[in-house]
């Protein structure tokens, strides 16, 4: 009996073997992290570590899963912090033997440790003749990051996050979402002209960045195709937002999509720098460039009020999002003219904007545009009773039933302690 096992064992045919090329590509893709997971994610570096051990196991399965496998394994590059430096070394020095490789790339990512000092402070801080001084291992980290990239002509999205890094000159042109996280004194010192900086990369979609200051000269040089902006300033001072956002998105005349968050961008110069009531600079007015072209914007930021008035001139504006510490004393009452407004998510804190729901509700049967209300309120900040009718029994429910009336989906999330991200999905 045994025998009779083992001889149908010996009999046995790899299966796989017979089937045709484009379906087994077809399972080596549906077992890589980039091919099944959507590139322009809303966070800002992905969280989820590509999984590679089911893939890498078919390589091991035979020369001809190997020979199909193999290549679809570096799709996607991702060095960490967290991860030693060795990483980054041996995938450089594979993708150098075996250039073919380097047309498999489709996603890079490298997050690197801050450089500090001796002194435990970051190198940012530091004087320029001591901050341009970077410990040898990450310059050749660098170096090897710039040597893959270089090569990597087919790759869609590129994530960084390091110190003193600037892209090589070279062109991309199958890029579709480039994310940068730097310091604000790296981006100071950045070369101009054409040396250095992506040449051309006419397939961006997503421009992502993060702690930039906005008068780099090439980076909206580097995108016109962009259609998706994301900021999230730091440390730059607010009297030059409005002016720099302009010539910023003047640059992407096919940017639909504008989102910024700046939660502690103005503490530090609120009350030194300029006085609020002579001199408050704006974000709305940077993009009135592209009024008639912006269908959806996200602004978040705890201390900078916004012109609402202003939000009349975007023709075309669907979904907006916002910061309720955003919206001003003398001019939110302009907001609830909005005509064309299909969503609306504002985050609750004080107590007018819940007066702004509530208006909204009451027009929202007349207006007819307007579909979906959501409001996220921290539990700090608890919505009081408000006088909204004689038989009403609390704000929420008497704006909910207006907003039902009218057709429209209303939510309130639950209170919660932490900012949620404003980001479009």
């Amino acid at each position: 009996m045994n025998q009779g096992v083992a001889g149908q064992d010996s009999r046995k045919v790899d299966l796989f073997s017979r089937l045709p090329p484009e379906l087994k590509r077809e399972i080596c893709e549906y077992l890589c992290t980039h091919c099944t997971t959507e590139i322009l994610t809303k966070s800002w570096f992905f969280d989820k570590r590509p999984y590679d051990a089911s893939l890498a196991s078919l390589c091991l399965t035979s020369r001809p899963f190997q020979a199909i496998a193999q290549p679809i394994l570096y799709h996607y590059f991702r060095c960490r912090k967290d991860d030693r430096h060795s990483t980054m070394v041996s995938f450089a020095r594979t993708i150098n033997k075996r250039p073919d490789l380097a047309d498999q790339i489709r996603r890079l990512e490298y997050v690197g440790k801050q450089a500090h000092s001796q002194s435990g402070q970051p190198l940012s801080r530091l004087s320029s003749d001591i901050a341009h001084q970077l410990p040898l291992s990450l310059q050749k980290i660098l170096m090897l990051f710039n040597s893959v990239l270089t090569q990597a002509t087919n790759v869609e999205m590129v994530a960084v996050a390091t110190y003193k890094w600037t892209l090589p000159a070279i062109n991309l042109p199958r890029l579709r979402f480039l994310q940068l996280y730097m310091d604000k004194f790296s981006v100071t010192r950045l070369p101009s002209g054409t040396s250095m900086g992506v040449r051309e990369a006419p397939q961006i979609e997503r421009l992502q960045l993060n702690c930039y200051r906005l008068v780099c000269p090439y980076l909206s040089n580097l995108a016109p195709n962009t259609q998706r902006l994301t900021l999230r300033m730091s440390n730059q001072a607010p009297v030059s937002i409005d002016r720099d956002i302009a010539k910023l998105v003047e640059g992407l005349p096919k940017l639909t999509t504008f989102e910024l968050s700046a939660p502690e961008t103005f503490r530090d110069y609120a009350r030194d720098d300029f006085d609020f009531a002579s001199e408050r600079p704006d974000f709305l007015s940077g993009l009135l460039v592209r009024k008639d072209d912006l269908t959806r914007i996200s602004l978040r930021s705890s201390d900078m009020p916004i012109k609402l008035s202003l939000l009349k001139n975007f023709t075309n504006l669907k979904h907006l999002r916002l910061d309720g510490g955003l919206l001003g004393s003398d001019d939110f009452e302009e907001y609830v003219c909005l005509l064309k407004l299909e969503s609306l998510w504002i985050q609750l804190y004080v107590g007018k904007p819940m007066w702004l729901v509530a208006q909204m509700s009451e027009r929202a049967s007349r207006d007819g545009h307007l579909k979906y209300v959501r409001c996220d309120r921290f539990i700090d900040y608890p919505i009081p009773e408000i006088d909204y009718g004689v038989q009403s029994p609390s704000w929420q429910e008497n704006v909910k039933k207006n907003f039902e009336a009218a057709g429209v989906e209303f939510e309130m999330s639950p209170p919660h302690t932490q900012w949620r991200s404003f980001l479009f999905d």
